[in-house]
């Protein structure tokens, strides 16, 4: 997504609500700002404790983007060690 934004007096910048809903940026998200090959750079710093939610007893992360490559991993890995002692049980 591509979007022009404007600068105030005190260097603040808004993100349009699409991009932080799209990043899932909220109020005290930590931001970090570089510059890259004379480009400005904004990246978001991964959030310590992404929102997620129990359905039926497996931790699902609420949103539709991006998400830590190591969040991810350790929820599969989760789900596979739940469905292993669920077939124990049986």
């Amino acid at each position: 997504m591509k979007t022009k934004l404007t600068m105030d007096k005190a260097g603040r910048i808004i993100l349009p609500k699409p991009i932080r809903d799209m990043m899932h940026l909220t109020a005290g998200s930590k931001l970090e700002a570089e510059v890259v090959g004379g480009q400005l750079q904004i990246n978001a710093e991964e959030d310590e404790d992404p929102p997620y939610k129990m359905v039926d007893g497996i931790m699902v992360i609420i949103g539709g983007g991006p998400t830590p490559g190591g969040l991810a991993k350790a929820i599969r890995d989760e789900r596979d060690a739940m469905a292993d002692r669920s077939k124990r049980t049986r």
